[in-house]
């Protein structure tokens, strides 16, 4: 019976600490509004998260997921609606950037809102060489075929 309390005890606060956040998955399609594709891609976006990948098509997809360390979901609807973890596309027929929008920090009764912002961008394949910027390091990784 110690054992079973003990258990349950321990399941509750886990329950009650996964509580704690609120997370969501975010999509979003980047028309290149040009006859051909660019060459090149540069990706320059403050969350250390980010994954890049090859895919067929002309356009840029975006999946990625925004987790905030507020249990309101509501909240985090507001922000995504709102546009604050969308990418921008800037560029000429040469290069294309895409970057995320400088944020500041959220504050919620008085305390410091966490975000946490992974991103998975697909460029099309026929684009040859991709820079993305390394938040940690301050380096540019190159990704060429």
């Amino acid at each position: 019976m110690k054992y079973f309390i003990l258990t349950l005890i321990s399941c509750l606060g886990i329950t009650y600490l996964s509580a704690q956040n609120a997370s969501k998955n975010i999509h979003q399609i980047i028309n290149i509004e040009q006859e051909e594709l660019p060459s090149s891609v540069h990706i320059h976006i403050q969350s250390g998260n980010v994954e890049v990948k090859k895919a067929a098509g002309s356009r840029i997809w975006v999946c990625g997921s925004a987790k905030i360390s507020i249990p309101n979901l509501y909240f985090l609807d507001h922000l995504i609606k709102n546009g604050r973890y969308e990418l921008e596309l800037t560029g000429d027929n040469r290069a294309i950037r895409i970057e995320d929008k400088q944020k500041g920090s959220i504050m919620v009764k008085g305390q410091d809102c966490k975000e946490e912002i992974k991103y998975t961008i697909y460029v099309p394949e026929d684009i040859s060489t991709v820079i993305v910027w390394d938040n940690e390091t301050g380096d540019n990784i190159v990704m060429s075929d």
